[in-house]
């Protein structure tokens, strides 16, 4: 639970719930990271 120099603090925070929902797809956005997960993950499918 060391934070990454290299990384940025979007990717820090984007790396926790990763591992938390990295069984099942997130088809059902969490708590108030639904904003940051959709933003994300619209910007990943787009490039």
């Amino acid at each position: 639970m060391q934070p990454v120099k290299t990384t940025p603090l979007f990717a820090v925070g984007y790396q926790k719930p990763q591992q938390t929902h990295n069984v099942q797809p997130v088809k059902q956005p969490p708590c108030s990271q639904s904003d940051t997960l959709s933003l994300i993950r619209l910007l990943m499918c787009s490039s």
